[in-house]
């Protein structure tokens, strides 16, 4: 058991270190004077920030545009703006080139499962539903513990989370907090336990972002509900999220996938 514990003391320690700019400076005020050396963009997270709201603003415009063909009273989209974050949300001291951002701000899905899922069929099927039961360890597992369905039902199921390689999938009721990377291998869609997230971040970055210390104990103290416990959709957006340049969340994923195996 004690090595159980140093082990995962280790990880959380690793993880935390990912988030406040310890892994890619010598003091979390100091990486911006390191850019040159390492050879990173010069565009900081708050410039990345106004690129991806740029972005999705540009994608919304289209998307009217395009539907003002079929529809000329079709409704103009409100302009994405980024969220503003108050001096009391924001939790710890991270590097000048970064800024904190809001979950919402640079989603571009984030739904969860079927509230009423279907029941499955008796007979196993290439078409899956899972639950946050199947999300363990960084992975799907227990694949065998899932309804099947007819081909028919997974393509209405699927409609409401479309899952894609690259997306995370996050368990969001009941045990909460564990997420993957999807690797597209599956024609998979959930029941209401697990939240899909696509961002316009680093994905496996983003992903250590919710394994980190201080996100997980943040979303088990305000997971809500009686019977099970939940941090849903609502609060995910609002999720407050440290955000480095993008070459720097490479850079991090990188450091973090050299040190977690030390935790084995």
């Amino acid at each position: 058991m004690a090595q159980i514990k140093k082990d995962t003391s280790l990880r959380k320690a690793i993880l935390q270190a990912a988030i406040i700019g310890e892994l890619t400076s010598n003091s979390p005020q100091d990486f911006a004077s390191q850019k040159s050396q390492d050879d990173f963009s010069c565009e900081t997270g708050k410039q990345l920030l106004g690129r991806i709201i740029e972005k999705r603003n540009a994608k919304a415009r289209d998307e009217w545009e395009e539907a003002l063909k079929q529809n000329p009273k079709a409704k103009k989209p409100a302009v994405i703006i980024a969220s503003e974050i108050e001096e009391e949300d924001i939790p710890f001291e991270i590097p000048e080139s970064w800024c904190w951002c809001r979950l919402e701000d640079i989603c571009t899905k984030l739904v969860d499962g079927d509230h009423n899922p279907p029941a499955g069929l008796p007979t196993n099927t290439e078409y899956i539903m899972a639950s946050s039961q199947n999300i363990n360890d960084d992975s799907l597992v227990e694949l065998e513990k899932v309804r099947y369905l007819s081909k028919e039902l997974f393509e209405v199921e699927n409609e409401r989370t479309k899952a894609q390689k690259g997306d995370i999938f996050f368990t969001s009721v009941g045990t909460l907090g564990r997420s993957c990377v999807y690797d597209g291998s599956k024609n998979i869609c959930f029941q209401r336990s697990v939240s899909v997230i696509k961002t316009e971040i680093y994905n496996k970055f983003f992903k250590y972002c919710l394994d980190a210390p201080f996100i997980q104990y943040f979303i088990i103290d305000n997971a809500t509900g009686t019977a099970q416990k939940g941090f849903y959709l609502n609060q995910l957006a609002k999720l407050v999220i440290p955000l480095p340049p993008l070459e720097e969340q490479e850079v991090i994923v990188k450091k973090v996938e050299e040190l977690l195996p030390l935790c084995k």
